[in-house]
C-alpha cells in the first residue's frame, strides 16, 4: 500500500516519494560510487498503511548513507553504510500509452465478456501531456492519468451530458465508472487491458486504425 521513488536528474539534483513525504536533494556520483547530500523533505505525518512512517525514515536515512551503485538494466542496487543489503529499485517506464488511440472491444467482467452495445463505439486517446479523453458511447469526455510501472490512476473525469438510450446510457456509466477506477494495464495481441475492481473486471481495447 505505500510506494517509495526516486528520481536522479541530469544537473546533479534528486527527488521522489518517500511513501508519505516528497523529498528533494542532490547527489554526486561516478563510475560505481554514490553520495547524497542535503535531503529535505516535506512534513505530513500519515497513518496508512501502518508503519509507513517508520518505513520512510529508514529509507531516507539508508539513501543519505549511499556509497555504491550497481545498474543492470532496469535495476538500480544502492548500497549504503551500515548494511550488507541495499536499497534495489526498478526503473519506471516510460509513458508508453502517450501518442495512441483505441477502441473498445468488449468489457470482462470476472468471466464473462459483455460487447459494445450494437451501433456505439467507445474510443480512448491518451495525448503526450498524461490527458486521455474519447467518446464513452454517446457523451465525450476527458480527465488525467498517470502511470507507475504497469499501474494506471485516472481521473477525475468530465463528460458532456448528452441525454443518451437507456441501454446506452447504462454502457456508458459502466464503462466510465471502470476507466476511473481503473488500477493496471496491460498489452497482449496486439490489445490493451486496463484491470479495475482488483482484476475482477477489464476494459479490452483494439487499437484505433485511425
Amino acid at each position: 500500500g505505500s510506494e517509495i521513488t526516486v528520481a536522479f536528474h541530469a544537473d546533479g539534483r534528486l527527488d521522489g516519494q518517500a511513501g508519505c513525504n516528497a523529498f528533494s536533494g542532490s547527489y554526486t556520483a561516478d563510475a560505481s560510487t554514490l553520495f547524497v547530500s542535503s535531503l529535505t523533505a516535506t512534513e505530513r505525518a500519515c497513518l496508512d498503511p501502518p508503519g509507513v512512517m517508520d518505513q520512510e525514515s529508514e529509507f531516507l536515512e539508508a539513501l543519505m548513507s549511499a556509497q555504491t551503485y550497481v545498474r543492470d538494466h532496469n535495476v538500480l542496487t544502492v548500497q549504503y553504510r551500515g548494511s550488507s543489503h541495499g536499497l534495489v529499485f526498478i526503473a519506471q517506464r516510460q509513458d508508453v500509452l502517450a501518442g495512441t488511440a483505441w477502441v473498445l472491444e468488449a468489457f470482462r467482467e470476472l468471466d464473462m465478456l459483455v460487447l459494445p452495445v450494437p451501433g456505439t463505439q467507445i474510443t480512448l486517446a491518451f495525448s503526450n501531456a498524461q490527458t486521455l479523453g474519447g467518446s464513452a458511447g454517446c457523451n465525450l469526455y476527458n480527465g488525467g492519468y498517470a502511470l507507475t510501472g504497469e499501474r494506471i490512476a485516472v481521473g477525475p473525469l468530465s463528460s458532456t451530458k448528452i441525454a443518451c438510450a437507456p441501454e446506452v446510457g447504462t454502457q456508458e456509466a459502466r464503462y466510465l465508472d471502470g476507466l476511473q477506477n481503473a488500477q493496471r494495464f496491460r498489452f497482449g495481441d496486439g490489445r490493451l487491458y486496463i484491470s479495475y475492481h482488483d482484476g475482477d473486471a477489464e476494459l479490452i481495447f483494439v487499437q484505433d486504425a485511425l
